[in-house]
């Protein structure tokens, strides 16, 4: 059965297939309800996602197959050759970062009961761990996006939506989209952002370190753009405003020394430029961004260019 209770593709994956491909669908999301037991090891859930897996090549038809077993038996390590995406944790909610019993696991690394209610937030803590399982054409789908859903303010759903896109999960809105305010409308056609996410190298953003502060926690992220562009992220947890120093030898720690020296035209992708688009030049820094000041569950994002060793250097104070 499915999850709504209705027939489901469990041992008839060659049927529904080639009916999916001849209505013309494109997208499949295979969820995990009533599996008749067919879970409990990696190789199990492997067999039973294969098979569809095989099924939709049959029908000769390109359709994305999005694995959804809630990151039971580990898919970040098997589903890479049978699946365009696959969920990696119990059902996502409408909320920043309650503690919710009916999402039990503190990390996602052997979960035994994925559960549902989710905070946004502990999402992106289980994320962190396997972004080096994804790539191009195989992401971690960190669920559907709840912005507009009224659970959230503006800062927590610009978390939501930046998040998402560094992490390469797929962007997929789970709000009323005919009745959306400017607020929503604003996060969710950041053409800047959404770039990010849709970038050809394909790769996650890594979480560099986290720091505890008072009522929750600063973390630093960033990742590898197409083009020997780079991007980066700052992500505040906590109910207050957190000032900090970014630096650049944190940043760009994956790409060595040579990197960590460079100099940068850094673009703020949260602000517009003088054209009205998203992703306004604040300037060429070298070193480190100098007392960063990020709002309360807010989360800032750059973007950062390489500058020619033949330009000059501008510092920046204060971004």
């Amino acid at each position: 059965m499915t999850c709504g209770g209705r027939f489901g593709s469990l041992g008839f994956e060659q049927i529904d297939a080639q009916t999916y491909a001849d209505w013309g669908v494109d997208y499949l999301k295979y969820d995990n309800c009533y599996n008749e037991g067919l879970s409990g090891t990696p190789q199990i859930s492997h067999e039973r996602y294969a098979n569809m897996s095989r099924a939709l090549n049959a029908t000769g038809r390109p359709i994305l197959y999005s694995m959804c077993n809630w990151g039971e038996d580990g898919p970040w390590n098997f589903a890479q050759t049978i699946a365009n995406s696959w969920r990696i944790s119990g059902d996502i909610m409408d909320n920043f970062g309650r503690f919710d019993d009916r999402c039990p696991c503190t990390s996602i690394i052997d979960c035994k009961l994925a559960g549902y209610h989710c905070a946004m937030s502990r999402i992106i803590d289980f994320a962190a761990p396997v972004g080096q399982k994804a790539g191009a054409g195989h992401w971690n789908d960190l669920d559907m996006l709840e912005i507009g859903n009224g659970g959230m303010s503006f800062d927590e759903y610009v978390t939501h939506f930046s998040m998402w896109s560094l992490l390469k999960s797929p962007l997929i809105l789970g709000n009323d989209v005919t009745n959306m305010t400017n607020d929503t409308l604003t996060i969710v056609t950041n053409k800047a952002i959404i770039a990010v996410n849709q970038d050809a190298n394909g790769s996650p953003a890594n979480r560099m370190w986290k720091k505890s502060v008072t009522g929750g926690d600063l973390s630093l992220w960033a990742g590898s753009l197409a083009n020997n562009e780079f991007v980066f992220a700052l992500l505040n947890t906590a109910p207050t405003q957190q000032t900090v120093d970014v630096e650049f030898e944190d940043v760009f720690f994956d790409q060595g020394a040579a990197y960590q020296t460079q100099s940068y035209t850094i673009y703020d992708l949260w602000q517009k430029n003088k054209d009205g688009e998203w992703g306004e030049n604040v300037g060429i820094v070298q070193g480190s961004l100098r007392s960063v000041k990020i709002g309360a569950h807010a989360t800032k994002v750059w973007k950062a260019v390489p500058v020619p060793s033949s330009n000059g250097k501008r510092t920046t104070d204060e971004l």
